[in-house]
């Protein structure tokens, strides 16, 4: 079970079975690599038929991690968030409770009422259309046959209410109604004159037999548009219309149908076409996420601080990551959906760096070397005890160690890329070991340095305890990197941090360094704004540059800094 992906799906109580019968076809799809979850007071022997062919997990809790918990469900509260992002990273799927706000992951399906809460991924609600992008919409068929499905439980009794009405003014007789009866529905449907369907297993494979769906907003909706079957939407509740009319579908109401505006829209064909028309070209455009590509998705950073371990709002959400900003110590911090972890081998440091730079990692050797003497000058200048070993952490090819052993320092080096190992001991001469610094033991430091590096740990606690215990006291803690709060953040915060490398899983502020670093036995004793581009500014020209500038060192905004903190007392 450790390992898999566990599907939470609501049902009954109101939810109807359509969030079920996705989790099951995706469990389904994946086969022994997936699971599905159904809480003790929703499991009904009703379902048993909808449940077959997919594992059911008893005790979730049995082995855990979970690589991926993926709950759908109509509302899920910030509670209920927190209970389940204790078995695994959570995927929240067309998510309208208020743990879409705090949700590592977002995707949506049908839509969402809550413009300023965007998804990660907004994708085709159906995984296969069986039309052509290009069919003319002259072939939908002229309206004979209509079936009504409103889902598997009908809490609202919609079916019920429809049909007493429809035999009511007698308004369709010209039509062959059918109508479905979902496993759940409380009482059993029998009006005269309208043929029932027991418990449809897919209505996929019988909506192509009709000319005309009415349902309420959700995946049915979308399945006939994709089959080419026009749909008009009667609603259970304000927010299904809210979704209709966003989706510009054409609806009847809620709760209680408007028989008018239904003979309207029968006799107005042409319009339905045109929904049918429209809808179809949108969906060719949205993102696929099939069933089973739940598989494929790993999830690395964080779902809570990092170092507060508190549930924060989201701030920006990405196809491939989403950034949160702790309301407690002000970090940025993202939890990333990986697709290959970045390689820093030959071919970063050559042909990528070189794409970005201009120039490759050696050939910017001096330049970076240059950087690397003006820290050691402010470390030399700040640095209280007699202990000049140095170590360096993400080393890379040994700038800033060459640097450091030109001033009499004794100098370590750790890196994960072999390539820059490999240079900084044959080519320098000097000490340096290809290792993760969370498994490095190589005993008590003088000074510990990172540049930019300290973005790239996940697990930013773990680390700043590491560099606690791996420096002696008194001694200095330097690191570069990049500031949310620099005119680039200002300017545009999601803009910023779309442009944030992947794999940089914490951002910082000058401001709140501080306060993170005190908590693991630091004080910040300087600060060191870099990174100024007054070509970032808004309304930029290059006849403002200077005055860009000034203001730019002024009033702090560089896009980079650096921070040097003594080690106070051990944790």
């Amino acid at each position: 079970m450790a390992g898999g992906v566990l599907f939470i799906p609501g049902v009954g109580n109101g939810q109807g079975v359509g969030h079920l019968k996705r989790s099951v076809n995706a469990a389904r799809s994946m086969g022994k690599d997936a699971w599905v979850y159904l809480e003790d007071d929703i499991r009904d022997k009703r379902l048993s038929e909808v449940l077959k062919g997919v594992q059911i997990a008893e005790n979730p809790w049995e082995k855990l991690p979970w690589k991926l918990v993926v709950i759908d469900r109509r509302e899920t509260s910030v509670k209920e968030l927190t209970f389940y992002e204790q078995l695994g990273p959570v995927i929240a799927v067309d998510e309208g409770g208020s743990a879409r706000t705090f949700a590592p992951y977002i995707v949506d399906y049908l839509g969402n009422v809550r413009k300023r809460e965007k998804p990660n991924i907004a994708a085709s609600p159906i995984s296969e259309i069986n039309v052509q992008n290009n069919k003319k919409m002259s072939s939908l068929k002229q309206l004979k046959k209509i079936l009504i499905s409103f889902g598997g439980e009908d809490p609202a009794g919609l079916t019920s209410t429809l049909l007493k009405k429809i035999k009511r003014d007698n308004i369709f007789k010209e039509f062959d109604i059918s109508a479905v009866e979902g496993p759940l529905f409380k009482s059993p449907i029998a009006v005269d004159g309208i043929h029932i369907i027991k418990h449809a297993e897919s209505l996929v494979s019988i909506i192509p037999e009709y000319d005309l769906i009415i349902t309420s907003y959700g995946l049915t909706c979308f399945e006939a548009i994709g089959l080419n079957v026009p749909v008009i939407l009667f609603n259970p509740s304000r927010y299904h219309r809210r979704l209709s009319r966003i989706a510009g579908f054409p609806e009847i109401g809620v709760g209680k149908p408007d028989m008018k505006r239904l003979k309207l829209l029968l006799k107005k064909s042409t319009s339905l076409k045109g929904v049918v028309e429209r809808w179809q070209k949108k969906l060719f455009h949205l993102k696929r996420l099939d069933e089973s590509g739940f598989k494929e998705l790993v999830f690395s950073g964080n779902m809570k601080c990092p170092v507060c371990g508190q549930l924060n709002r989201a701030r920006a959400r990405l196809e491939d990551r989403t950034y949160f900003c702790c309301r407690r110590c002000g970090i940025v911090y993202s939890s990333v959906l990986n697709r290959g972890k970045r390689l820093y081998n030959s071919r970063y440091f050559y042909e990528e760096y070189k794409k970005q730079y201009g120039k490759t990692y050696v050939e910017d050797f001096n330049s970076i070397k240059k950087t690397g003497i003006a820290r050691m000058r402010i470390i030399d200048r700040y640095l209280k005890i007699n202990n000049k070993d140095i170590l360096d952490v993400g080393c890379a090819f040994g700038p800033f160690l060459d640097a450091a052993r030109d001033m009499g320092y004794s100098a370590t080096g750790i890196d994960i890329s072999e390539e820059a190992i490999d240079y900084t001991v044959n080519k320098l001469g000097i000490h340096a070991l290809r290792a993760d610094f969370l498994n490095f033991q190589g005993g008590i430091f003088g000074i510990i340095t990172m540049w930019y590096v300290i973005e790239h740990f996940e697990k930013l606690s773990a680390v700043l305890k590491k560099v606690n215990s791996n420096l002696k006291k008194g001694g200095l803690f330097a690191f570069s990197t990049p500031n949310y709060r620099g005119i680039s953040g200002r300017r545009n915060l999601f803009t910023f941090l779309s442009l944030s490398p992947p794999d940089h899983y914490t951002i910082w502020s000058p401001k709140m360094a501080a306060a993170v670093l005190k908590k693991y036995g630091f004080k910040v004793i300087a600060i060191r704004i870099t990174g100024h581009h007054p070509e970032r500014f808004p309304i930029y020209s290059r006849y403002l540059n200077g005055l860009y500038r000034v203001i730019s060192l002024l009033f702090k905004l560089g896009d980079t800094f650096e921070v040097y903190a003594e080690k106070i007392k051990d944790l």
